[in-house]
């Protein structure tokens, strides 16, 4: 790693550990010997997930007692990919955090801030979709392609028949914690993306309004401090609702972290209830 590199990753690390976005392998142990209480549900991803792999009976060619389901194997893509989408969204939050002060809010060009921003929301967006296939997946049996809100709440349904409501609880306020994220996300994706494209749509709108109007209308006159305060005034708003970007993804990345916990164990004791299913 170059110098210029190394000296980012560890700016992008700093503001990350100051915001509380702390790398997802941390969660689960206070120290070598002691479960975190907080987080059981990342100890129990590494000692009883929903299927663990012999890597010695592996090496000595030795086969398993017994096949992989399908759905052993969908928990497992579904869970690991929890993990890598989280990691994705944490390197490029730090991204954001190093760009934000840096962000020019009146600036027409989309900038490199624009640029993290829209790649951790579509990670975030990303990890949340997959602790809810993994749900499903657990509760189901297998998820299903189409109307998977309604698979969702079929699932919380019968967490909570099997005596589970705390959790479905947690899981439900942890999914709509990301529903800002989303919503941020899917502004990006299905409205205007980035800023030209809205600043450009609001000129050709006034030259539609003048055009009907046939006048651009009477220009608005007032004091050099006058224009020099509301200036300012539009400086201060842009700059906080890029201060309330940045922070929005390191509180969801926060909620996520929670969310994917309550999943692991939700699904753990599901199992061990006897609820989990083979299609």
């Amino acid at each position: 790693m170059t110098p210029d590199l190394k000296s980012f990753k560890q700016a992008a690390d700093a503001l990350l550990e100051a915001r509380g976005v702390l790398d997802i392998d941390r969660y689960g142990w206070l120290n070598l010997e002691e479960m975190d209480p907080d987080y059981l549900g990342y100890v129990m991803w590494v000692q009883v997930p929903p299927y663990d792999h012999d890597v010695m009976n592996w090496q000595h060619n030795i086969p398993p007692t017994v096949a992989p389901s399908d759905q052993e194997l969908a928990l497992m893509e579904f869970g690991h990919d929890f993990f890598g989408f989280m990691k994705t969204s944490r390197h490029f939050i730090g991204q954001a955090l190093v760009y934000e002060p840096h962000a020019k809010p009146m600036e027409i060009e989309s900038s490199e801030f624009d640029f993290s921003e829209f790649a951790a929301l579509a990670a975030l967006i990303a990890a949340s979709d997959r602790v809810r296939d993994f749900l499903i997946t657990a509760v189901q049996g297998k998820k299903k392609r189409n109307k998977l809100k309604e698979q969702l709440d079929a699932s919380f349904v019968q967490l909570e028949a099997a005596g589970f409501g705390k959790f479905v609880a947690e899981l439900r306020a942890g999914f709509a914690s990301s529903e800002r994220a989303r919503d941020a996300r899917n502004e990006a994706v299905h409205g205007l993306s980035t800023l030209p494209a809205r600043v450009h749509s609001e000129i050709i709108t006034r030259d539609r309004e003048a055009f009907e109007a046939q006048s651009w209308g009477k220009p608005e006159r007032g004091t050099y401090d006058d224009m020099k305060a509301e200036w300012e005034q539009r400086m201060d708003e842009a700059k906080a609702a890029i201060t309330a970007r940045a922070q929005l993804l390191c509180d969801t990345y926060i909620a996520l972290i929670k969310l994917g916990e309550v999943g692991i164990q939700a699904e753990y004791f599901f199992r061990k209830r006897g609820g989990f299913q083979t299609p």
